[in-house]
This record gives C-alpha cells, sequence and structure tokens, in this order.
C-alpha cells in the first residue's frame, strides 16, 4: 500500500479519478474511513467547505477544458488527471471569495445532487472574477 497520506481521516479529502472523458471528483468527509485506491488521487484539505470548494471546480466544464489541454491523452478520447495535472490547474486568487460562492454548490455535489453544465460554470467563472467571454476560447478548444 502506498498513498498513505490520502488515507489519513482527519481532514476532509478531495478524491479525483484518475482517468476519465472529464475531470470528476468528490469529497471524503473528515473521518470517512474510505481508502482511495490507486485508479485515483487525494488531496487534504483544510475544511469542508475548502474541499466542497475545490470539487466544485474539478467537477466544472472550466476545468475539465484546461485540464484536457494538458492532461496526457489514454486511448477512446479518455485523459489521464495525474497529479501532476491537477496541481497545475489555477486556483482563484481570492480563495475566500471562492469558498463562499462554491462551497455550497460543492456540497450539493457530493451530497449527489448534480448541478446544470451551465450553473457550475457560472458559479466557477465568478469564482474566478471571469466572465464568460473571458472563458469561451479555453472552452472551444478543440479536442485532438
Amino acid at each position: 500500500m502506498f498513498r498513505t497520506d490520502s488515507a489519513s481521516t482527519r481532514s476532509p479529502r478531495v478524491v479525483w479519478s484518475d482517468l476519465g472523458q472529464v475531470s470528476r471528483a468528490t469529497v471524503l468527509p473528515a473521518g470517512d474511513p474510505t481508502v482511495p485506491l490507486n485508479s485515483c488521487y487525494a488531496v487534504g484539505a483544510p475544511s469542508e467547505t475548502d474541499a466542497h470548494a475545490l470539487c466544485a471546480i474539478i467537477n466544472s466544464p472550466i476545468a475539465a477544458a484546461w485540464l484536457n489541454v494538458l492532461a496526457e491523452p489514454a486511448r477512446g478520447g479518455f485523459h489521464r488527471y495525474l497529479a501532476w495535472t491537477v496541481g497545475l490547474l489555477p486556483l482563484p486568487v481570492n480563495w475566500a471569495r471562492a469558498r463562499a460562492i462554491l462551497g455550497v454548490i460543492g456540497g450539493r455535489i457530493a451530497g449527489g445532487s448534480v448541478p446544470g453544465r451551465g450553473e457550475l460554470s457560472e458559479a466557477v467563472a465568478a469564482a474566478y472574477d471571469l466572465s464568460a467571454g473571458a472563458l469561451a476560447p479555453l472552452l472551444s478548444w478543440p479536442e485532438e
């Protein structure tokens, strides 16, 4: 067994699949005994609100577009969302503001309620203090 840090239940963890057509994440709350296996990555968060905000970002079409530009391609239109890839995803400069905007929507995602792509994109764009127009080139980036 390795990646023992991701098995720690002391703080909430954001867990994402290392293989997919788009990035997907979930939150394991503090105390959850689930141990992420080798087919995913995990990062600890200082609070559940932080974990939910990061989960919302990773699950957004905006992050999927960014990560798909960087992620190693895999067969069948899939991508490898390795730790270094997700680690290059920029976070909003004003994290306190981002937490306030995304914490609730990320909590809904963790609870199994999937927000619409438009709703999630708007919330993530607001967290980054960006307009839809500023994100249009990224979201229209061609897949190869």
